[in-house]
C-alpha cells in the first residue's frame, strides 16, 4: 500500500474518532450522560481548580456559541459538542466519499483544507477558553482538538502533487496522474451524504432536548406531587377569575354539615380520559377530605372540533354529543338528572367515544323519561347553554380538559391530580372556617402515596 494510502485510511479513522468523542460530548451536554459509560475515564467531577471535570466544562456558559456571557447571558446559542459533531461528520463523509483528487482535480482539496483551517482557529480559541476562563478542563475536547491537528497535517500531505512516473491506464489510455478523479457523481453523493449527515444530528439534538425537558418534568412532578403546602402557596398566588355560574349549572354537593361551601368550577369534556379519573378522585378522594363541603360545579368544554371552533382537527369525536346528552338529562331531570346522566356517561366512556351511546340507552340507565329527553337534546337551547360555556372557558383561557378553579383560583395541572395539594387546602379550609379538623377528615398515610394518575394535560 502506498504512502499516501495509508495517511488518507489514517485520515479516515482520526475524523470518525473525532466524531464519536464530539457525540459522546453532545450527549453529555444535552443529558448529562455519556452515550459510551467509557467516556467517563479521566473526565469525572471535581471541584479542584485545575483538574478535568468535562461536566463542569460543558455545563459553563463558554460551552455555546455564541457563549452564554454579557449581552448573550440569556439568550440561546448553539451548543460547542455540536459543532464538533457536524464538523467532524463532514469531513468524515468527504474522506471517504472523496478522499484524495486526482491531480487535476486538486482544486477539489481546498475545500476540506479551508473547512480544517477554520476548525483549526476554533480549536485554538476554544483552548484559549478552556485554559483561560475555566477553573475545570475537558480532556475529550482537548483530544479532539489534538486529532483536529493531525487531521490538518494529514490533508496538508495528501495534496495532489506531479509524479515523476508516468503510467498508463489500459482501460481509458491515459496517464494516471491525469485521471480526473473524484466524477461529478461521487462529489454529488457525497455532498447529499453530507447534508444527510447533518440534518441526522438536528434530528438527534431535537430528541435529546425532548427527552432532556421530560426527564426534568418528571423530576419536577415528583418534586411537586410529594409538596402539598409549596403546592398549595403557588395555587394562592394565582390571580383570581371571574367565571360566569348560573343557577342552571349543575352542582354537585353533599349537604353536610357545617355547610360553608367551598366553590370549584370544573370545565369537562365526557370524552376525555383524564376527565373520568378526576371526577373519580375529586368524589371519592377529595370530597372526604372536605366532610363533602366542596360544590362541583361542571361547565362544558368538549375537545370536538364539531361544535368546539378552537378545536382545528378530530379529536373527541363525540365529546359535543356527550355533552348534549347530560345538557338533554339536566333539563328534564334537574342537578340530580344530570350527575347520574355525568356518571353514567364516564362510566360507559368506550360506548361514548365508539359513538353507540343514545338518548334511549342513556334515558333507560338514568330513569329518565326517553321522548322529553329526545326533545331536549335536539333543542336550541340545550346547544346555546354549551355554547356559553364554551365562551366562558375562552374568557378564563381554559385550553384542555379538566380545568379547575377552586374559589376562583386556577389549579396548577400537576396539583389537580396530587392528594397532598387537596390535603394542604382541607387543612386551611378547616383553620378558615374556625373548626377543628374532623379526624375521619384526615389524609392516611397510606393515602399519601397514592397517584390517582398523571398530572393533567394542558
Amino acid at each position: 500500500m502506498k504512502k499516501s494510502n495509508i495517511i488518507e485510511w489514517a485520515s479516515v479513522v482520526l475524523a470518525l474518532s473525532a466524531l464519536v468523542i464530539s457525540y459522546n460530548l453532545l450527549q453529555k451536554h444535552l443529558t448529562g450522560s455519556f452515550a459510551i459509560g467509557l467516556f467517563d475515564m479521566g473526565c469525572a467531577a471535581s471541584e479542584e481548580k485545575g483538574a478535568a471535570d468535562c461536566a463542569a466544562v460543558l455545563d459553563s456558559p463558554w460551552s455555546y456559541w455564541p457563549p452564554r456571557v454579557g449581552e448573550n447571558k440569556d439568550k440561546g446559542g448553539v451548543p460547542v459538542a455540536l459543532l464538533g459533531l457536524v464538523y467532524y461528520s463532514v469531513l468524515s463523509v468527504w474522506l471517504i466519499g472523496v478522499g484524495k483528487p486526482s491531480r487535476p482535480k486538486r482544486w477539489l482539496h481546498t475545500l476540506p483544507l479551508l473547512l480544517v483551517g477554520f476548525g483549526l482557529a476554533g480549536s485554538a480559541y476554544f483552548m484559549w477558553i478552556m485554559f483561560t476562563k475555566l477553573d475545570q478542563w475537558c480532556s475529550w475536547c482537548l483530544v479532539t482538538h489534538v486529532l483536529n491537528l493531525f487531521l490538518a497535517i494529514f490533508l496538508l500531505i495528501l495534496w495532489p502533487r506531479k509524479h515523476k512516473i508516468v503510467a498508463r491506464d489500459n482501460h481509458a489510455n491515459l496517464p494516471i496522474q491525469n485521471q480526473r478523479h473524484p466524477s461529478a457523481r461521487q462529489v454529488t453523493i457525497t455532498i447529499l451524504a453530507m447534508c444527510l449527515a447533518v440534518f441526522g444530528e438536528k434530528q438527534l439534538v431535537e430528541k435529546s432536548n425532548w427527552q432532556k425537558q421530560a426527564q426534568f418534568y418528571d423530576r419536577y412532578v415528583k418534586e411537586m406531587m410529594n409538596d402539598g403546602l409549596r403546592m398549595y402557596r403557588n395555587w394562592k398566588k394565582t390571580p383570581v377569575t371571574a367565571i360566569r355560574v348560573t343557577d342552571d349549572h349543575p352542582v354537585r354537593e353533599h349537604h353536610n354539615n357545617p355547610k360553608i361551601l367551598v366553590p370549584v368550577v370544573m370545565f369537562s369534556d365526557f370524552e376525555c380520559p383524564a376527565c373520568r379519573r378526576i371526577a373519580t378522585f375529586m368524589e371519592k378522594q377529595v370530597q372526604p377530605l372536605f366532610a363533602g363541603n366542596l360544590a362541583i360545579v361542571f361547565k362544558h368544554y368538549p375537545l370536538d372540533q364539531s361544535c368546539n371552533e378552537r378545536i382545528k382537527k378530530p379529536f373527541h369525536r363525540h365529546a359535543c354529543e356527550g355533552a348534549l346528552l347530560a345538557e338533554a338529562a339536566r333539563r328534564v331531570g334537574g342537578n340530580d338528572g344530570f350527575w347520574s346522566a355525568h356518571d353514567m356517561l364516564y362510566k360507559n366512556q368506550k360506548t361514548l367515544k365508539a359513538g353507540k351511546m343514545t338518548v334511549d340507552m342513556l334515558a333507560g340507565a338514568t330513569g329518565l323519561d326517553a321522548a322529553a329527553m329526545q326533545t331536549a337534546f335536539a333543542s336550541k337551547e340545550a346547544q346555546a347553554f354549551i355554547s356559553q360555556d364554551m365562551i366562558d372557558a375562552v374568557a378564563a383561557d381554559v385550553t384542555g380538559t379538566p380545568t379547575i378553579f377552586v374559589t376562583g383560583r386556577r389549579v396548577d395541572r400537576v396539583a389537580v391530580s396530587a392528594i397532598k395539594f387537596w390535603d394542604s387546602l382541607a387543612e386551611h379550609y378547616w383553620k378558615q372556617i374556625g373548626k377543628q379538623r374532623p379526624a375521619s377528615t384526615k389524609l392516611k398515610k397510606a393515602a399519601t402515596q397514592d397517584n390517582p394518575g398523571q398530572p393533567v394535560a394542558p
